[in-house]
């Protein structure tokens, strides 16, 4: 079986709470206009949370897909997708 975590060294790569995760930027314009960022769970690769900024009402919102995501992770998620998702200027 290939190993499909990335390495440490990887910028999205993080652990909360002893679970590894990555971070990915996504991008929907057909159903919600706007942008989010990810928290994938790494053992499965599944959407564990996600932070939606929607460029139609400019509202930026929250959910988990998965029940027990670390507070610190969605911590981590909520700040950074407030520095990488609302339009600049």
């Amino acid at each position: 079986m290939i190993d499909s975590v990335p390495p440490p060294a990887d910028p999205s790569y993080r652990t909360f709470s002893g679970r590894d995760f990555t971070v990915v930027m996504a991008s929907d314009v057909l159903h919600r206009d706007g942008m989010g960022l990810e928290l994938h769970d790494a053992s499965t690769n599944e959407i564990a949370a996600e932070v939606f900024y929607s460029d139609a009402s400019g509202d930026m919102t929250a959910w988990t897909a998965q029940a027990g995501v670390p507070a610190d992770a969605l911590e981590y998620l909520i700040a950074e997708a407030r520095k990488r998702l609302p339009p600049a200027g």
